[in-house]
Parts: C-alpha cells; sequence; structure tokens
C-alpha cells in the first residue's frame, strides 16, 4: 500500500512539475497550468488519489468468507464434489464483482453444506476460465454431481441465486416434485 502511494506521489508530482515548465515556459498565462509549485501540487494530488484508488480488493473477496480456488486442482476438486457447487470467477479490478461477493456470501450462510459456493481469480486461472467459456466477469458456473448444469453472466442478484441453488437441489433429490 505505502508503495503504491509513494509511487503515485512521485509520478504525480513529477509529472505536475513537467506541465508546470513546460507551460511557464511557453508563456502561458493559465494559474494552475503554468506555475510548476501549483501544477506539481495538483500532480501529487491526483498521484495520492489515483493510488488509494487502486488499491487491491482480493482481501475483501476473501473476508465474505468464501473459499477462493487458488489452483487448478483445487478448481477441479470442488467442481467434482458431491451436491451443488456455485463457482463465480472475478478479478480483483472488477467492480461489479465485488457486488457480487457480498450476495454469494449470503448465499453461502443460507445454503447449508450441501451446497458449496466458491471464487476463482479469472486471471489466475485463466486457461481454466478460457476453456469453461468465461468472457466477463463475475461469471457464475453451477456445477452438479460434476457436471456443469448451468451458467450466470454478470451480478446475479439473491433471488435469483437462490432460484438455481432450489432448481437443481430439487431436480437432484430423488422422489421430488418436479424432478
Amino acid at each position: 500500500m505505502w508503495v503504491r502511494i509513494v509511487t503515485g506521489v512521485v509520478l504525480g508530482g513529477g509529472i505536475g512539475l513537467a506541465v508546470g515548465m513546460v507551460g511557464k515556459s511557453l508563456g502561458g498565462q493559465c494559474a494552475l497550468l503554468c506555475n510548476p509549485y501549483i501544477s506539481t501540487g495538483l500532480g501529487v494530488f491526483l498521484g495520492l488519489f489515483i493510488a488509494a484508488q487502486s488499491q487491491s480488493h482480493d482481501g475483501a473477496i476473501q473476508q465474505q468468507g468464501l473459499p477462493v480456488l487458488g489452483s487448478p486442482g483445487a478448481y477441479q476438486e470442488a467442481v467434482e464434489a458431491p451436491g451443488l457447487t456455485l463457482v463465480t470467477f472475478y478479478t480483483d479490478t472488477c467492480t461489479h464483482c465485488h457486488r457480487q461477493m457480498p450476495i454469494l456470501g449470503q448465499l453461502a450462510e443460507e445454503a447449508g453444506p450441501e451446497v458449496t459456493v466458491a471464487t476463482a481469480n479469472a486471471r489466475t486461472l485463466r486457461e481454466i476460465a478460457r476453456e469453461a467459456g468465461v468472457r466477463g466477469v463475475p461469471t457464475t458456473l453451477v456445477f452438479s454431481a460434476g457436471r456443469r448444469v448451468e451458467t450466470l453472466r454478470g451480478v446475479a442478484d439473491l433471488e435469483r441465486l437462490r432460484e438455481v441453488v432450489r432448481q437443481h437441489t430439487a431436480s437432484a433429490a430423488p422422489g421430488v416434485p418436479g424432478s
């Protein structure tokens, strides 16, 4: 985090200084861009702002209590597990993915032990995501006893996820009407 902030300050300040020096040498009249001191201050401020906005969100995803499948072996083990498994592919920089994670966390709490809800970083598991047809994130793949039964693209609200779980747990249970 500190490295990102220092880098933002140095780069922002350097760019601001350069803009101010060029503006001053060209005889410009703009008080903001033709004054090296003011433009350096603006550059430092923008560098700090960008550094603060670019922090990694991977920790926020893990805080939802969802397992993060970090290797092909972990992914394979999760999708081949008995019962229903939902795997949501995400990236750290995707704002829609960060909206999806609390919803998945709530679903995991409600669903119980017969349903596994997990996440997989689409950049870490790039080859698996490509083979699974993940073209954008978030994408949730639903597996029942190792077989993919549904794909949800984009942010899925809690009610939609509940319906998917109901549909596929009911169809897996023998003797349940509608199976």
